[in-house]
């Protein structure tokens, strides 16, 4: 059980209200710049469930339904790079209840449980009787702990970079640092440092920095914090996952070791491929999307319409 129980909030009106204005800003603009670069406009659904109304967009498109969930303190846009890349599929995003976005939280999620339980009904309101699920760092965890508990709802599994294993806490905060120190300097020197530590997205994109600035600062995150559990991922979680799956791991990961995440899940998993991006940080779909993109294709079109999945 996570300490935090309650509910996520905004620690003042007015973080509330920049929010709502940097978040409304940003989604109008990704999608215009998606629109112009193929995509139909977005569906908009805000469903229901019993912990609360969640954001989704959906843009219509070839191959099986591909649902994603986002990172730590994030929201649909951390995708919208990727996004780009995956042009042509059919997509469904999701702000995940309790995260700074679009979502609204009614009820306490004190436990991965009730994450896969949001998940679930989420799953249900949208009449996603088996879709792909791709899920980036914190979603990665809530779509493996989906995929183990509800192996007959996942067609395929992507986990990106995910939070499953030992987080190395202290590296994550150094690599925040690093990207904040980016924003002082000189702008020649800027581009040259965000460059050299796989960041340039994160530096000078606003429409992913400065919601997510904000929510560092003035959001009181109430869901639970896999870096606060003393074992996030148990081994029976991860060989209670039947689906095909996909990891894709950074070569320079801030959160873990990648060696020791392969080694596990190549061992716990039992139909897996893995793929590292070299030289990648942990933001990895942010910052190297089209080598992202080019993974997860290939292993889609390899899965798409097949009906193979275990029982645990």
């Amino acid at each position: 059980m996570d300490p935090q129980v309650g509910l996520s909030q905004w620690k003042t009106p007015e973080a509330a209200a920049r929010f709502r204005d940097l978040y409304a800003g940003a989604c109008d603009d990704v999608c215009r710049e998606l629109e112009a670069g193929g995509r139909p406009k977005p569906e908009i659904l805000d469903v229901a469930s019993r912990f609360g109304t969640t954001r989704c967009l959906h843009w219509p498109g070839a191959g099986d339904p591909v649902l994603l969930l986002h990172g730590h303190n994030g929201s649909w846009l951390a995708w919208a790079p990727l996004l780009a890349e995956l042009a042509d599929r059919d997509v469904y995003t999701l702000d995940t209840v309790g995260d700074p976005g679009g979502s609204t939280q009614i009820a306490p999620i004190p436990s991965v449980a009730e994450l896969v339980e949001w998940l679930r009904e989420t799953l249900d309101a949208l009449d996603l009787q088996r879709p792909n699920v791709m899920g980036m760092s914190y979603g990665g965890w809530i779509a493996a702990h989906f995929a183990a508990t509800h192996p007959e709802r996942v067609a395929a599994l992507v986990l990106i970079e995910p939070a499953i294993g030992t987080v190395t806490m202290g590296r994550v905060v150094r690599q925040g640092m690093k990207v904040a120190l980016a924003q002082l300097l000189p702008t020649p020197l800027r581009r040259a440092y965000a460059r050299r530590i796989d960041a340039e997205p994160l530096v000078f994109d606003v429409r992913q920095r400065k919601p997510a600035a904000l929510a560092f600062r003035k959001f009181d995150r109430r869901i639970p914090t896999y870096a606060r559990l003393d074992d996030p991922t148990p081994d029976h979680m991860l060989t209670a996952i039947g689906a095909p799956t996909l990891l894709v791991l950074a070569g320079r990961s801030e959160l873990h070791d990648i060696t020791e995440v392969a080694d596990r899940t190549r061992r716990l998993i039992r139909h897996l491929d893995i793929h590292i991006v070299d030289g990648a940080s942990h933001a990895v779909p942010v910052t190297r999307p089209r080598a992202v993109a080019d993974i997860v294709e290939s292993f889609l079109d390899r899965t798409d319409g097949t009906t193979h999945h275990d029982e645990p």
